[in-house]
């Protein structure tokens, strides 16, 4: 696991501010203090005299030794020296990720969202730019076309380059792990932050695919009704409070807020048992995360007043929940008769 810190090799700021000995003293406790020699020279191609030198605090490791301990250890720097920096926010970020298959990513995401629902009264709140990507899931026909979107389009995956849409297009192993986060998605307590724009990127996609002739009028016609079917869902599982495939021994675990003021850009905060971690995506399929409490706390206050200034339209404002997703409905329904028209003239 990678961090991007700033990192100064000065011999005394090294001494002072991070101090090598805790690195090993934290080493040692992950592969115990026989093991840690044998395992350092595995890791490190130096003499076993030069680890003792380094083990010992007689010679300070390099950049590129701090690296290798890093990613064979799975440990970010920050864990590694107890480091916080002032004014910085450490973030994690697998590089492998911009290269990983998408089986790999979508795993990675089921793992993240296990991970949150080992928290005990753990809450996960999500400021949607785009629908959060379970709720296609769920649906055979809006999985597929989404998951097709991301390799052909997204991934730019040679498999699908010249592959032609259909909704069993996509093979078994992403429908498994699709189905699989999914799954985990509907165990997590969520709330989500909507806005009157979140439905534009998805209906975007239609658009440009139906217009560049990669998917039918039939094809389209199916997935526009599709989305309908779907609005209509979240929309019942908002006034319920929980989500369709939620276990029967949770009474509520979904909030949807209407926010007309502050937008979103699918940042994700989650806590409990007295963990804060925060996701923030970058760019495309990739994303980085922290636990450095300082910026989870802030996001945390950021969300606070993002909700302050949003509405409730889970279990609540039936009104305005109604109100909120036959908008969407409209939305989608003008975009089918616009582009059917145009192409029927």
């Amino acid at each position: 696991m990678l961090t991007l810190i700033k990192f100064n090799t000065n011999k005394n700021s090294m001494r002072g501010e991070i101090s090598q000995k805790l690195l090993f003293a934290k080493l040692k406790n992950t592969v115990g203090e026989k093991a840690l020699i044998k395992q350092l020279s595995i890791v490190l191609p130096i003499s076993t005299a030069s680890i003792y030198r380094r083990v010992n605090g007689e010679k300070l490791l390099t950049i590129q030794e701090i690296i290798s301990l890093s990613k064979s250890f799975n440990i970010s720097y920050n864990e590694l020296f107890n480091y916080i920096p002032k004014n910085e926010v450490i973030f994690s970020f697998k590089y492998d990720k911009l290269n990983q298959n998408f089986v790999d990513y979508l795993n990675d995401i089921t793992h993240n969202l296990n991970f949150i629902k080992s928290f005990q009264d753990h809450t996960m709140i999500y400021s949607a730019k785009d629908i959060p990507i379970w709720h296609y899931f769920g649906c055979k026909y809006l999985r597929s076309f989404k998951i097709y979107y991301f390799l052909r389009t997204i991934k730019k995956d040679p498999e699908f380059k010249n592959k032609i849409f259909n909704f069993d297009c996509v093979p078994d192993l992403y429908i498994n792990a699709a189905n699989k986060s999914f799954q985990a998605y509907s165990q997590i307590n969520s709330e989500e932050l909507w806005t009157p724009s979140s439905l534009n990127i998805m209906l975007g996609q239609v658009k440009y695919y139906y217009q560049s002739d990669i998917i039918t009028e039939n094809q389209f016609e199916i997935i526009t009704e599709k989305l309908i079917e779907l609005l209509d869902t979240i929309k019942l599982q908002a006034a319920n409070g929980k989500k369709n495939n939620a276990s029967s021994d949770i009474k509520e675990n979904y909030k949807i807020y209407l926010s007309e003021i502050i937008g979103g850009d699918n940042v994700i905060y989650a806590e409990g048992d007295g963990n804060k971690i925060t996701f923030h995506p970058p760019i495309l399929m990739n994303y980085l995360h922290t636990t450095d409490i300082a910026f989870c706390n802030y996001i945390k206050s950021a969300f606070k007043i993002a909700k302050g200034t949003s509405e409730l339209i889970s279990t609540v404002a039936e009104k305005s929940r109604n109100m909120f997703f036959n908008k969407l409905k409209r939305e989608v329904i003008v975009l089918k008769k616009t582009l059917i028209n145009d192409y029927s003239h």
